[in-house]
Formats: C-alpha cells, sequence, structure tokens
C-alpha cells in the first residue's frame, strides 16, 4: 500500500468529508473509487474532462490562439 500526500483546501475537505460521510464512506474510499474508475476506463470521467475544458485556464488559451488566428499569426498544417 502506498501513502498518498496532497495538499488540499481546509474548505475543500470539510465539504467532501461530509459528502462522504453521507454515502458512508471515507475520503480515502472515495479516492479508491476515483482512481479504480480512472483504471477501469483508461481515463478522466466525461464531467471531470468537460469541466477541465471549460476552465478559465484553457477558455483564455482558446481566445489567444483564436486572436491569433484571425491576426494571422498561426499556421494550418495539413496531416494528411
Amino acid at each position: 500500500m502506498v501513502e498518498l500526500i496532497i495538499d488540499v483546501d481546509d474548505g475543500l475537505l470539510e465539504e467532501v468529508k461530509k459528502v462522504c460521510e453521507d454515502k458512508g464512506l471515507t475520503i480515502d474510499d472515495a479516492i479508491n473509487i476515483f482512481l479504480k474508475k480512472v483504471t477501469d476506463d483508461g481515463k478522466l470521467p466525461d464531467e471531470i474532462v468537460e469541466e477541465l475544458f471549460y476552465c478559465d485556464k484553457n477558455i483564455e488559451y482558446l481566445e489567444r490562439k483564436y486572436r491569433d488566428y484571425k491576426e494571422g499569426k498561426l499556421k494550418f498544417i495539413n496531416h494528411n
């Protein structure tokens, strides 16, 4: 067994702890369920990927690339 040490915001940890307790789980149980799901599926859950796609950092990146495209600063390469 490996010990995983992560930094988590105190408020977030308390909220997660409450959700887990309401479901009869520990945080360790929830993390192990998540990790098992990722390995079984070979990917992150779609809900998480969608949230990552629409995060502020990614939206800023996409807007910057779109501006570059509009200004003619991007070169498209056909990979056929």
